[in-house]
């Protein structure tokens, strides 16, 4: 896969499960210690790639997302978007640096929260 294609980041829904379990059997609310520890030893590595997520899906217009890797000559009525992981989700039928797609939005709004709620019990 190239550099700047990116997935969806799946695995956050993991560490979010862990951080949300972990705090829901505790009652300060806070994770255990040794969840603790995990998570701040993960938290620079996430945070690291959350930041190249960020930046390798940024639109052409301020403030915008959207999957890069879109091939205009696919051969197909609506290039795919193979790497956002919904290959056949109805997109704009031509491909351009100025699109924005409210799936990878969506993670991104995701994956900022998990983040902060780690950075919170790290």
């Amino acid at each position: 896969q190239h550099p700047t294609h990116a997935n969806p980041p799946t695995f956050l829904l993991a560490i979010e499960a862990i951080v949300e379990r972990s705090r829901s059997s505790s009652t300060s609310g806070m994770v255990d210690a040794a969840t603790a520890a995990w998570l701040g030893a993960l938290f620079p590595a996430v945070e690291r790639w959350f930041r190249w997520f960020v930046d390798s899906q940024k639109g052409a217009e301020p403030d915008s997302f959207r999957w890069h890797g879109r091939d205009p000559n696919d051969g197909k009525l609506n290039a795919m978007t193979l790497s956002s992981g919904l290959d056949d989700y109805p997109r704009a039928s031509a491909v351009s640096d100025k699109e924005r797609h409210v799936d990878l939005h969506g993670w991104i709004a995701f994956g900022a929260g998990v983040l902060a709620r780690v950075g919170e019990q790290a």
